[in-house]
This record gives C-alpha cells, structure tokens and sequence, in this order.
C-alpha cells in the first residue's frame, strides 16, 4: 500500500510539473519574461514574483547573472516584447 501512495504522490508531482509556466532560458520557443533570480536579488521575492506567474500561467525564464551576461542583445530585447 505505501509503493502505491508513493506512486501516486510521484504521479501526481509529474504532473503539475507538466503545467509549469517556467520554460527554459534554451528553449527553441522562448519565454516573453525574464525572471532574474542573480546577484543583488533577494531568494524570497524571487519566489514570490515566480508564483505569481505560475498562478496566472505567465510563459517566464528565470536566469541567473552568467546567463544574463551572456545574453546578446538581440536575445535580451525579445523579453518584455
């Protein structure tokens, strides 16, 4: 029964993880949002912010600061577009 409760519970993790909004930075169809979560960010308002677009289902990548670095600038105006 407890193989059972944890199949179900890993099911159910599967999922909701298919109906995340966040989508990665390397995707071929690419995120209108950036979400920085790098250096001078606060750990606990990124969290928030990132709920509140799974809560509305808001397509985001988050990036760190070597991601954002290495952006070009062609890649960094397509967010927010």
């Amino acid at each position: 029964m407890r193989d059972v409760f944890g199949l179900v519970l890993f099911a159910a993790a599967l999922a909701g993880c298919s109906r995340r909004s966040a989508v990665p930075l390397t995707s071929s169809s690419p995120a209108p949002i950036a979400l920085f979560n790098g250096t001078g960010t606060s750990p606990n308002d990124v969290v928030a912010v990132e709920e509140v677009l799974e809560r509305n289902h808001l397509r985001y990548s988050t990036l760190d600061s070597e991601q954002l670095n290495g952006l070009s600038e062609a890649r960094l105006r397509h967010f927010g577009c």
